[in-house]
């Protein structure tokens, strides 16, 4: 009878959707988490295409384009990308 039922488009997308059982990881999920110490404190400066620059506070380990997404500088790679510590 399951076999006769699958032949039937309807039915099918509905057998057909996936199902996942188990945590549920965000990609970048240690980006969303504040520091909790201020030693894990950094800050990193981002020179804009008109020369300003913008100063924003970050974390160890932050993703560099993450901390760009979310301070909604606009920033993409063109052709290099230089990191400066001092």
């Amino acid at each position: 009878m399951l076999p006769a039922l699958l032949r039937i488009p309807a039915l099918t997308k509905m057998v057909q959707v996936p199902f996942h059982v188990g945590a549920f990881l965000k990609a970048g999920e240690y980006e969303y988490q504040d520091s909790v110490s201020g030693s894990e404190v950094v800050y990193v400066s981002f020179v804009l295409p008109n020369g300003t620059v913008k100063k924003v506070r970050g974390k160890v380990g932050d993703n560099v384009m993450y901390l760009a997404h979310r301070y909604s500088l606009g920033v993409k790679i063109v052709r290099f990308f230089s990191v400066v510590t001092k």
